[in-house]
């Protein structure tokens, strides 16, 4: 096998691990937003196994890229790509590729938003059901702030 045919090969291949963990972000978000949480850990082990697989490819792209005297920067990349298919075929895919990453990059960073805005939601309400309502700032008459500790109740109080 030549080495153009085995790097579209491996481009291929991640290409397709890309889309499943797009799909499997997808399917976290739609968990998430439902609070199904019994149902992420299959999720999580899924996406472990992808992105193994991912890093293993990546690896071997990297290798081949280097082994031809480039860096693994995109600008390496290009180099590479134009050495070895003037037709631009492997560009267009690493381009596809990209645009797939970046789609799992975003889909990551919302699903850890949401997960960051559950544990604060948990974490106020805790403060609330043991008296401390956290940030909320009253006045007295004169308009100075006043501390709610002082004021705070448990519900076993209220």
């Amino acid at each position: 096998m030549d080495q153009i045919t085995a790097f579209s090969q491996s481009i291929e291949q991640s290409l397709q691990f890309m889309q499943e963990l797009e799909k499997l972000l997808l399917q976290e978000t739609e968990i998430l937003a439902s609070r199904h949480i019994d149902r992420l850990q299959s999720i999580l082990t899924e996406k472990q196994l992808l992105i193994e697989r991912l890093e293993q490819e990546t690896t071997q792209q990297k290798h081949w890229v280097e082994s031809a005297n480039h860096a693994f920067t995109p600008a390496g990349i290009e180099l590479f790509f134009h050495a070895l298919d003037p037709s631009n075929d492997l560009s267009n895919r690493w381009s596809t590729l990209r645009a797939t990453i970046d789609r799992c990059n975003r889909l990551n960073e919302s699903n850890g938003r949401l997960i960051e805005r559950g544990r604060k939601r948990v974490a106020m309400s805790l403060r609330l059901l043991s008296g401390d309502d956290g940030q909320s700032t009253t006045y007295d008459p004169y308009g100075r702030k006043t501390s709610p500790t002082h004021q705070s109740r448990t519900i076993s109080r209220a």
